[in-house]
C-alpha cells in the first residue's frame, strides 16, 4: 500500500464529485452523494489500519527469513559435526563458544550429581517412613 493520492479519494467522499472534480473530469461523476464526516473516519482508519498490517507482514517475512537461515547454519553445523564423528565439535568453536560449551557441560554434570544425591536422600526419607510406621 502506497498511500499515493488516497486523499484525493478521501476528499471526493467527504464533499462529493461535484464539488471536487475538475470541469474536465465532471462527466466522470455520476453519483454526486457525500459522505461527510464519515468517509474521512473510514479512509484515515483504513489507512492506519492497513499501514500496520503491512508492517507487521513485514517483519513476519524477516522473521521468517531469519528464522531459516538459523535454522540452515544449525544444520550445516551438524553435517560438519556429522563429516567427522571422531573430532571433537568444539574444534569446530571458537576459543569463547568452546569455554560456553565446556561450561554447560559442567552445569550438566553437577545437575547430575545433585539428581543423585536427591535420589539418594529420597530413598533414606522412605526407608526412614518404613521404619517408622513399623
Amino acid at each position: 500500500m502506497t498511500v499515493d493520492q488516497w486523499s484525493e479519494i478521501m476528499y471526493v467522499n467527504i464533499y462529493g464529485c461535484t464539488n471536487e472534480y475538475t470541469p474536465v473530469d465532471a462527466h466522470y461523476c455520476k453519483n454526486p452523494e457525500s459522505f461527510g464526516f464519515l468517509a474521512g473516519v473510514y479512509f484515515i482508519s483504513f489507512v492506519l489500519i492497513a499501514g500496520v498490517l503491512v508492517l507487521n507482514m513485514m517483519v513476519a517475512a524477516i522473521t521468517v527469513s531469519m528464522d531459516t537461515i538459523a535454522q540452515d547454519i544449525n544444520k550445516q553445523h551438524l553435517d560438519k559435526t556429522d563429516e567427522h564423528p571422531g573430532e571433537d565439535s568444539s574444534k569446530l568453536l571458537d576459543p569463547e563458544q568452546s569455554r560456553a560449551v565446556d561450561r554447560h557441560k559442567e552445569v550438566l554434570l553437577m545437575l547430575r550429581e545433585l539428581e543423585d544425591k536427591i535420589e539418594q536422600q529420597t530413598r533414606d526419607i522412605k526407608q526412614l517412613q518404613h521404619e517408622l510406621d513399623t
